[in-house]
């Protein structure tokens, strides 16, 4: 058996002690040795500057896509910076077709996409289908809508392959928005005592649950276990940060 590790982490684009939190996303997600990597709020100055898909996807010897958007302007180190924070997918081996498709928005929220890319990891052909859903309370239709239009165009694009679907869906798992993702399956997070995917900021835990999520579509039958876990949940040994407000979720997936 194949055995592939997937990962989805939210990079917090620019917020916090950025300079310090940066080292500390390379050194864990390095840790991770995971073969692809869905990223969520990507930061990226505008037109040229510091890409932080293209600064881990060279630190850790991966390949990268990276899809721009929500381009507005941020404080990077207090200084206001145009700016995007977008989708990233890194692949430890070539990257084949891409594309973005625009999902179901609201005014209040800004852009939201939906990337999706296919890789060819350990020798298996996969594809990816990246996602950060709206985080409006009271908003669970419009990340139904959302879920629903990335589910549609995947089935286009995948043509048949072992996919997989995950990213920041700010909704807790089992929520019925997922229902959308009617062709998938989730790969639900086993960790003991595990109870959220968000670390600590300003020194309060928050209570949302566990919102980043990774889906797997099978249609060839290929799986045949997967083990799902949380990490990059520990500050880091020098500053006491945390790589991200996220954690990352990682799936080990058994392949016949």
């Amino acid at each position: 058996m194949e055995t592939l590790r997937i990962a989805t982490f939210n990079t917090w684009n620019c917020q916090g002690p950025f300079d310090n939190r940066l080292p500390s996303m390379v050194a864990g997600l390095r840790a991770l040795g995971a073969d692809a990597i869905l990223l969520q709020e990507v930061f990226a100055e505008v037109p040229s500057g510091l890409d932080v898909s293209a600064h881990l996807a060279g630190a850790l010897g991966m390949n990268t896509v990276y899809a721009p958007a929500r381009k507005k302007l941020r404080k990077l180190n207090d200084v206001p910076v145009l700016s995007h924070s977008g989708l990233a997918v890194l692949a430890r081996g070539p990257i084949g077709a891409h594309e973005s498709v625009h999902l179901p928005d609201d005014e209040r929220d800004g852009e939201r996409l939906g990337q999706m890319v296919q890789v060819k990891v350990r020798g298996v052909d996969v594809v990816i289908g990246n996602v950060h859903l709206s985080h409006l309370p009271g908003q669970d239709n419009l990340r139904r809508r959302q879920l629903a239009c990335l589910a549609d165009n995947l089935k286009r694009f995948a043509g048949g392959k072992l996919c997989f679907a995950g990213g920041d869906m700010n909704a807790p798992a089992g929520h019925d928005i997922f229902n959308a993702l009617d062709d998938f399956t989730p790969l639900a997070v086993s960790e003991d005592g595990m109870r959220t995917t968000l670390n600590p900021v300003g020194g309060k835990q928050p209570q949302t649950g566990i919102i980043d999520h990774l889906f797997v579509s099978d249609p060839n039958g290929r799986v045949r276990e997967a083990r799902v876990q949380v990490a990059l949940h520990q500050p880091d040994g020098v500053h006491g940060v945390f790589p991200s407000d996220h954690r990352a979720v990682i799936a080990d997936v058994a392949l016949e």
